[in-house]
């Protein structure tokens, strides 16, 4: 609750150490919803990358417009290739080189 308290206050960073702290980092990044800055998803990012949690790490490079990022996340560090996620990383970027990082994957 304190952490949707500090959110809904605009308190962006307050929630997001408080979160970390906790280990409640789902709460704070499920409350930024659509309402967060790049810096914001970017931080969420960065914390699930250090924890090993690719998939979510994946999901806030995503959010954050870092399509690279977001892109190798899904295709090289997560167990299992999110390859339905790489496409809809690459549809939206609308980047050739995302694209060809894309299918060089894809065709081994």
């Amino acid at each position: 609750a304190a952490i949707e308290f500090l959110l809904v206050g605009k308190k962006i960073s307050e929630s997001f150490e408080l979160a970390k702290q906790h280990n409640k980092m789902d709460l704070h990044g499920a409350s930024l919803g659509e309402n967060g800055t790049n810096e914001d998803y970017l931080a969420v990012a960065e914390y699930y990358e250090q924890q090993g949690n690719f998939n979510l790490c994946g999901e806030f490079y995503f959010k954050g417009e870092r399509y690279g990022k977001a892109l190798s996340t899904y295709l090289y560090k997560c167990t299992d290739p999110h390859v339905d996620k790489a496409i809809q990383i690459v549809a939206e970027a609308r980047n050739d080189s995302l694209t060809h990082t894309l299918l060089n994957f894809l065709v081994g």
